[in-house]
């Protein structure tokens, strides 16, 4: 029996996870998703990982989960977090730091997996599982000493990382401070109808940008089209899904009758007055003007689309109670040509480029008046621009202001203005063709006493901040080191780049991250290199 073995614990949680061990269903199969020098993750360690995450997500979310969706990322999160102990073990061991067969037998000995029903020590079960999940105890023992000199390199990256008061306090100050703004947002995205438009401005731009209004047309042509639609009266019913049945045959009889009388020659219209409980239609006669497919509740949606105009339905049965329907006129869908879409399109497309010009140029006159010495609340007056007063805002790293968006330029320049230059006279763009600027109204800074309580909490958390921020210098630097030491080749493209840069890949011989055993056979995911 393997010393490793005899009287200690498995740590089946941190590596086997809920729901993986002997016959979970794990890939199985070589590969290696991560390897840096002689450290290898195999795809089938990583698989593991995700595999937990996705249990984990299913149980919460339910049919809402999107398992295809979601996996990119969640292989992106595992994948981070065995890169990043890996490049700490690395650098450890680069330190001079080793773990110890008694540190190694000390952890795993905290560990409850090993132990059967009893509470009773199970070597058996230990040897097996050990040997179905890594294959012999030596690759268990050398992942998990990786692991715990992760952990000692963090802890003494971290050692060396303190924050002052005085830092503390200007954490606070930052990140309580308020201002409360004076904004004008100019929206250049929109036709304006007090702009004049020439009436041949939408054919000149169909000639000299004719792919822009065909891509136009493509993104309206559901708006531009018609759709199958009915005009249709109703009368309602109500009755509760949960009522007695003596009570859903009174509704049923009621509705009958009101049939029958229809039938017999009554006005439609007069009886839905007399007799239905929809509050919005009752008055008009139970007129519910034209609508498209989807717009009611199925049951209701499917019968009015299968009547023809001038018939009566049978009873419709809804989560709103009983129906009768009469379908007063139909509508066949019709596709507008291209030649009259293109040339109402183009035409829009004018006017926006009018919208656009005049937003631009109002921003522009705006800011040299305020540069000219002029605040901006006088200048917006003068020239009746739209002026906005926004809840008070603090520091978010996001740059949401609301109102007005995420814009984290035009929030920094917010901080940055004072009591003495209360605007800065420049002009922000918060998307295509929508302009702002800024004036500030009011700054609050907390108090001393505020500073004083919310001390001992704020130092918790950015003295967390620092060490982190710390912690992922020496890792960007070692690879970085690493990056420089063996580039072969060309690094190869991945889309993962965009969700970690981390994980971005790059030539080096002393770092592959290969990930596309994991992923969607659709994506491209390999960053490995020579």
């Amino acid at each position: 029996m393997p010393a490793l073995l005899v009287g200690i614990s498995v740590p089946f949680v941190v590596y086997f996870g809920a729901g993986s061990g002997p016959g979970s269903g794990a890939p199985t199969g070589g590969g290696v998703a991560i390897r840096l020098g002689d450290r290898t993750i195999s795809t089938l360690d990583l698989q593991r990982a995700v595999d937990v995450q996705l249990q984990q997500y299913r149980q919460a979310m339910g049919e809402q989960f999107d398992e295809r969706s979601a996996k990119p990322f969640l292989v992106n999160m595992a994948a981070s977090g065995m890169l990043r102990d890996a490049l700490l073990a690395h650098l450890g061991e680069g330190m001079g730091l080793t773990v110890s067969d008694q540190e190694l037998q000390a952890f795993v000995a905290r560990q409850p997996w090993s132990r059967d029903a009893s509470g009773q020590y199970n070597a058996e079960q230990v040897q097996r599982v050990i040997e179905e999940n890594w294959g012999s105890e030596h690759a268990f023992s050398r992942r998990l000493g990786d692991d715990l000199l992760a952990a000692k390199t963090q802890r003494l990256i971290e050692a060396g990382v303190a924050v002052s008061d005085d830092e503390v306090r200007d954490a606070i100050r930052y990140g309580r401070e308020e201002v409360q703004l004076l904004v004008v947002r100019l929206d250049g995205s929109q036709p304006r109808s007090e702009l004049a438009v020439p009436e041949d401005a939408g054919k000149q731009l169909a000639t000299k940008d004719p792919e822009r209004v065909r891509k136009a047309v493509e993104e309206r042509r559901s708006e531009l089209d018609t759709p199958e639609q009915v005009r249709a009266r109703h009368i309602l019913v109500s009755v509760d899904a949960a009522a007695d049945e003596p009570t859903k045959l009174a509704a049923r009889a009621k509705l009958e009758a009101a049939k029958k009388r229809i039938e017999a020659g009554e006005d439609f219209a007069v009886v839905a007055q007399e007799i239905s409980d929809d509050p919005g239609s009752k008055a008009s006669g139970g007129d519910l003007g034209f609508f498209k497919r989807g717009a009611m509740v199925a049951a209701f949606d499917e019968a009015a689309f299968a009547l023809e105009a001038g018939k009566l339905s049978e009873i419709v049965e809804t989560p709103f109670g009983l129906h009768l329907i009469r379908v007063e006129e139909k509508q066949a869908a019709a596709v507008l040509p291209y030649s009259e879409a293109s040339a109402r399109v183009a035409q829009d497309l004018a006017r926006i480029d009018a919208a656009a010009t005049q937003a631009k140029a109002d921003a522009d006159a705006l800011a040299a008046a305020v540069k000219a010495g002029k605040s901006l609340e006088d200048a917006a007056r003068e020239k009746t621009a739209p002026i906005l007063r926004p809840a008070a805002i603090r520091r978010r790293a996001d740059g949401f202001i609301p109102e007005l968006g995420m814009s984290p330029e035009l929030m920094n320049a917010a901080f940055a203005l004072t009591k003495d230059k209360p605007s800065d006279g420049a002009v922000y763009t918060l998307g295509e063709n929508v302009y702002a600027l800024v004036q500030l109204i009011d700054k609050k800074t907390p108090t001393t006493e505020e500073v004083k309580t919310a001390l001992p909490l704020e130092r918790d958390r950015v003295l967390a901040e620092r060490r982190t921020a710390v912690e992922q210098a020496w890792l960007e630097g070692e690879r970085k080191r690493l990056e420089g030491a063996r580039c072969l080749g060309i690094p190869v493209a991945s889309p993962l780049e965009e969700l970690n840069p981390a994980l971005r890949p790059f030539c080096s011989s002393d770092l592959v991250v290969d990930l596309s055993a994991l992923l969607p056979e659709s994506e491209d995911t390999t960053a490995a290199a020579s």
